[in-house]
């Protein structure tokens, strides 16, 4: 995770020094309990974030979700849309969109384990647009551009 972080940093550094980095920890279904879906999720954060201070790695904000449907292990109804309004807002509120460009424009860059990303993708998307590989192996150094709104 240090070395994505730090890759992550390298390129934000040469490209846009201002551009905020936030986190999104995925795969927390286990840690989510009803009623309160995303406070249980957000005890991950609570109980770690020491950890990546000590290791140098600051964020402006975080997102604690599961891109998992409602129906998978442990079942909640309401969990998917909820972790999806929790990343949307995340994007939202710490993108710093120039006056002149329209919101409709606006560009994210993921990194992570490609499952991740392409389920975090999809999360956004509302609908299967990338493909998720079973495969979670180290962090893909390869682009692809997705469009939804």
């Amino acid at each position: 995770m240090k070395q994505t972080y730090d890759t992550i940093l390298a390129i934000r550094n040469k490209v846009s020094p201002a551009t905020r980095v936030v986190a999104v920890i995925t795969e927390l279904e286990k840690q989510s309990t009803v009623p309160d879906v995303l406070s249980s999720m957000e005890k991950w954060w609570k109980s770690n974030a020491g950890e990546l201070s000590k290791q140098d790695m600051e964020f402006s904000a975080h997102a604690c979700i599961t891109t998992v449907g409602d129906d998978c292990h442990p079942s909640m109804v309401g969990r998917r849309s909820q972790c999806r309004q929790l990343v949307r807002d995340l994007i939202c509120n710490y993108y710093a969109l120039p006056r002149h460009v329209p919101s409709k424009d606006l560009q994210i860059m993921l990194f992570g384990r490609r499952s991740r990303e392409s389920s975090l993708i999809n999360l956004l998307a509302g609908e299967a647009l990338a493909d998720v590989s079973p495969d979670s192996g180290a962090c893909t150094m390869h682009s692809k551009e997705y469009q939804f709104q």
